[in-house]
């Protein structure tokens, strides 16, 4: 991989990207492919997220986006710094399926590649970084965090509501410094939430999350529930295993036409809404496993010994 010479200003004077943002967004997307095979869909819209973690044959199961940002190096003040936009931010906020936002906390000084960042990587080649067999504790997925995007907007309520109400253009706002490997809050607001680990993430939705910060949307067949328009988090995550357990490892994708499927949408109470189709919602489908021994294998799709 070569270098990325991508430099910008937010104001501040010149800074460069700590790590290139396409390289991170290939080292996230590599690990995904590896950890779990077939059984997890991809998709890079050309608009909104970066990676949709859904793309693919429709089938029941759970989708996300992940917003993937890379942090800058501020030579001057010897830091990285991460910036957002809170216009986008709050476009997220106005669609259905849960966000998330994933970043890297360098342990590094410089670029990586160059300079200082040169001691850290102790001889070892930069694009080693992307397989855990090569690197070691200098891993990418060692230093890459996640925090949900619902609960970026809740801690920058204020800002989001001084936007303009229609169209915000693009509005840069730094959320974080980092100085050897350690991550301090900008915004008073921010202060005290907390981030997940990249992989600590993905086995907390391999067991469905939560109600609230580690939500998804959910899809299931029309039959599923079709009693009431809302439902709770346990209910979803008793009519997936019912799903499952019902299934063989021969799964057929195409067993589920788009318009066979609803779309559970969650609130910020913990509520799932039934949407009338999954296609209103340009949902795709992807395996999740819903019991302790993480196979993602939501309708035996085939058996995974995740990484």
């Amino acid at each position: 991989m070569s270098e990325s010479k991508s430099w910008h200003s937010h104001g501040m004077g010149l800074v460069m990207r700590s790590v290139p943002e396409k390289t991170f967004e290939h080292w996230c997307a590599m690990h995904l492919s590896y950890r779990y095979r077939a059984h997890l869909q991809m998709w890079w819209p050309s608009s909104t997220a970066d990676i949709d973690v859904a793309g693919g044959p429709l089938a029941p199961g759970k989708r996300v986006w992940l917003e993937l940002k890379t942090t800058e190096w501020n030579a001057k003040k010897n830091r990285h710094d991460l910036y957002i936009d809170l216009a986008q931010l709050y476009a997220y906020g106005m669609n259905p399926i849960p966000d998330y936002y994933v970043f890297p906390v360098p342990p590094w000084v410089d670029v990586l590649g160059v300079g200082g960042s040169q001691t850290w990587l102790s001889g070892l080649d930069r694009t080693s970084i992307a397989y855990q067999s090569q690197s070691g504790d200098l891993w990418f997925a060692e230093w890459t965090v996640v925090v949900s995007g619902k609960v970026l907007r809740r801690a920058l309520r204020a800002e989001l509501a001084a936007l303009p109400t229609l169209l915000p253009p693009k509005k840069p706002m730094r959320l974080a410094e980092i100085n050897g490997g350690a991550l301090a809050w900008i915004p008073g607001a921010l202060q005290g939430v907390q981030l997940t680990g990249w992989r600590d993430f993905w086995v907390q939705m391999e067991t469905c999350g939560d109600a609230f910060d580690r939500t998804a949307e959910f899809l299931l067949p029309v039959g599923e529930l079709s009693g009431s328009s809302t439902a709770s988090h346990i209910e979803l995550i008793a009519a997936v295993r019912r799903i499952r357990a019902g299934q063989n490892r021969s799964f057929d994708y195409r067993a589920y036409p788009r318009d066979e499927l609803n779309a559970w949408v969650p609130d910020d109470d913990g509520v799932y809404t039934r949407a009338p189709t999954a296609g209103r919602e340009l949902a795709e489908g992807f395996q999740w496993d819903t019991d302790s021994d993480r196979v993602l294998s939501l309708l035996g799709a085939g058996v995974l010994d995740p990484a």
